[in-house]
């Protein structure tokens, strides 16, 4: 009896187990911050950083589903991944798992909110690798990495937004926007995830002579790399810090020829946009100054 107890309880572990659900990594891990803009991303109390791959419901198939006659992937998901992720608000820990299988390229981990058991795909964000503008992944960075200090020398508002240091590098920096609400979330007072205040402000707010400090975002972090299966690549991504104004931006290193060339540009740009506006207003005015005449009058 006891052994067909035991073959029943191995049965209904292995028909009612989450396919997709392997091995343990952490648990009880702090979320230090969640943001939800256009990608979804959390830090945890380890010091590490993710992107999580939230799924409201399951998709219907597409064409070349319908065609073969397969499912789409996400079906042999048990609800638990399907949820609205305004749903992990205010405190909470999380289980990490590696994932068996997964159903987007790069998310090989799970996340499970041990105070609903929601689960949730998630990519592993190595330090300063990605754009999160919260103060708590930004201080993770400065903290581990020297800085360089310089002036603001010049800024030019082109198709990007670029400063100029007395250093003479060169850096295309990315402002970030506070998030709008909805009509409907501010109807029902809803309130949404915003960046940080050290990363809103308008780009001219930059002002030549401003002291800026340079970090560089590699990630050296050993034992999160270890823990997390990552690969110790650099990064491209910097922080500039405004000491003057105290505010954050990441940015992008630009070759000097590069900057030239998006002053020709824009100066190009600049030519047709005024020839045009003086070609067209020069016309209508001329129209507007000569009197109707008829063609038997020529």
């Amino acid at each position: 009896m006891k052994y067909w107890k035991l073959l029943f309880l191995l049965f209904s572990a292995s028909l009612f187990s989450d396919p997709f659900l392997g091995e343990e990594i952490d648990r009880n891990l702090e979320v230090v911050y969640s943001y939800y803009r256009d990608d979804w991303t959390v830090g945890l109390g380890d010091g590490s950083a993710w992107k999580l791959l939230p799924l409201k419901e399951k998709r219907q198939k597409n064409w070349l589903e319908w065609w073969n006659q397969t499912e789409p992937k996400e079906w042999k998901l048990p609800d638990e991944f399907f949820f609205d992720p305004r749903d992990w608000r205010g405190k909470y820990t999380v289980q990490v798992h590696l994932a068996r299988d997964s159903i987007a390229s790069g998310f090989d981990y799970i996340l499970i909110n041990e105070n609903t058991q929601q689960k949730v795909f998630a990519k592993f964000i190595p330090h300063g690798s990605d754009i999160i503008p919260k103060i708590d992944y930004v201080q993770r960075i400065t903290a581990n990495v020297g800085s360089i200090t310089s002036s603001i020398l010049a800024s030019y508002i082109l198709t990007d937004k670029v400063v100029v240091l007395e250093n003479k590098s060169i850096w295309k920096l990315f402002p970030i926007d506070a998030n709008q609400r909805s009509f409907s979330e501010w109807w029902n007072g809803i309130e949404i995830d915003q960046p940080d205040d050290i990363f809103v402000y308008e780009f001219t707010d930059w002002k030549i002579s401003d002291k800026i400090s340079i970090y560089q975002a590699h990630f050296d972090d050993t034992k999160l790399s270890e823990k997390y299966k990552a690969k110790a690549a650099h990064c491209e991504i910097y922080l500039l810090e405004n000491k003057t104004r105290k505010k954050f931006a990441y940015a992008w290193e630009m070759p000097l020829g590069d900057l030239l060339e998006s002053l020709n540009q824009n100066g190009w740009s600049q030519w047709q946009t005024g020839y045009s506006e003086g070609y067209f207003q020069g016309y209508y005015h001329g129209q507007s100054a000569c009197p109707p005449c008829h063609p038997w009058e020529h």
